[in-house]
């Protein structure tokens, strides 16, 4: 358990440090080729050459001198580093918590066959409904205590998985870093995130979110953990099991299980757009929530903040639906 908790931690820490160490344009490096600049310029323009012995004590004595300013420097870039740290990761969140909201409800539970562009685009090009990855098989088989009453034979799609549809696979893990990669890319790098810091913490927060979900989903469902050859290892956040924050995440997906359609609590790793939107249900009774907890001109805001990512969010949709093929049904007997 200790090696688990310290592994998590390791990981956090580190997505920590490279985006503070780097999200300032340019980052330590470029603060060090700016104060390697310096020196060249300046010793250039007092004439002194590094080959001769007074020369270079001049040399010495100005690198201590450009040290202290480096130094001087860098204390005080640290809070503006600090708040494009914070305020990146916020929105990273806030990406992956819409990304992880708009598959589940959209595609995992069909939502996308009743948009009325859909069904327009639909009928003119003459194209079958989306079927999904097994997800509306996963809760027909679903019990009010989260258990699964399994009949073989009934849901072949979930016949061929030991997993039942409950875990996160690496292609899985793959299309959500892509989705997200689409969103989050152009806001890091408005907010003034290098291209070399976002790649690396987008892939630690894609695969901290495959842990935390095949660590949660799979076990509150009562099957057995997820070995590394099919997706993030749940082992790795098992001894987290019993932490307020995987019980928090477990009784609100419960009561998107026991939500009349199971309409609502679609956020399962990154809560946060169901409350926003409204869609947030009691996880005991299932009932929707009778008052948003965020006022309702949030809703609008936020849908104007992400308008000049649709692009992206559109081509998502594409690699979804071309990547999901018709899935195995039950014949009729």
């Amino acid at each position: 358990m200790v090696r688990r908790r310290c592994f998590a931690l390791l990981l956090v820490g580190l997505t920590y440090r490279l985006a503070s160490d780097f999200v300032v344009p340019g980052g330590a490096a470029g603060r060090l080729s700016a104060t390697r600049t310096i020196r060249t310029a300046q010793t250039d323009r007092l004439g002194v050459n590094p080959g001769r012995g007074s020369s270079a004590t001049a040399v010495r004595a100005f690198d201590g001198a450009a040290w202290e300013s480096s130094s001087s420097s860098s204390a005080l870039d640290l809070p503006i580093g600090m708040a494009e740290t914070v305020v990146g990761l916020a929105a990273l969140y806030a990406i992956m918590s819409m990304a992880e909201y708009v598959y589940h409800r959209y595609f995992q539970h069909l939502g996308l066959n009743k948009v009325g562009a859909v069904r327009t685009v639909r009928k003119t090009f003459k194209l079958n409904t989306f079927q999904g990855d097994g997800h509306v098989e996963h809760h027909r088989e679903t019990l009010d205590d989260m258990t699964l009453d399994v009949e073989p034979g009934r849901e072949l799609v979930l016949d061929i998985d030991p997993f039942r549809g409950t875990s996160f696979p690496w292609h899985g893990t793959l299309k959500m870093f892509i989705g997200v990669f689409l969103l989050a890319f152009p806001t890091l790098t408005f907010l003034g995130w290098s291209a070399q810091v976002i790649v690396p913490v987008v892939v630690s927060a894609m695969l901290f979110h495959a842990l935390l979900w095949n660590a949660l989903h799979p076990h509150m469902h009562g099957l057995p953990d997820v070995p590394l050859e099919v997706g993030a290892p749940s082992w790795v956040l098992k001894g987290f099991r019993d932490s307020a924050l995987f019980n928090f995440l477990r009784e609100n997906h419960a009561g998107h299980h026991r939500a009349v359609g199971s309409h609502g609590n679609y956020n399962v790793c990154c809560p946060g757009v169901d409350q926003i939107v409204g869609t947030n249900v009691d996880p005991v009774t299932g009932v929707p929530q009778p008052k948003k907890p965020v006022p309702d001109w949030v809703a609008p805001l936020c849908l104007l903040a992400i308008t000049p990512l649709m692009p992206a969010m559109v081509l998502l949709c594409l690699v979804v639906l071309v990547t999901y093929p018709p899935l195995p049904r039950a014949t009729a007997k």
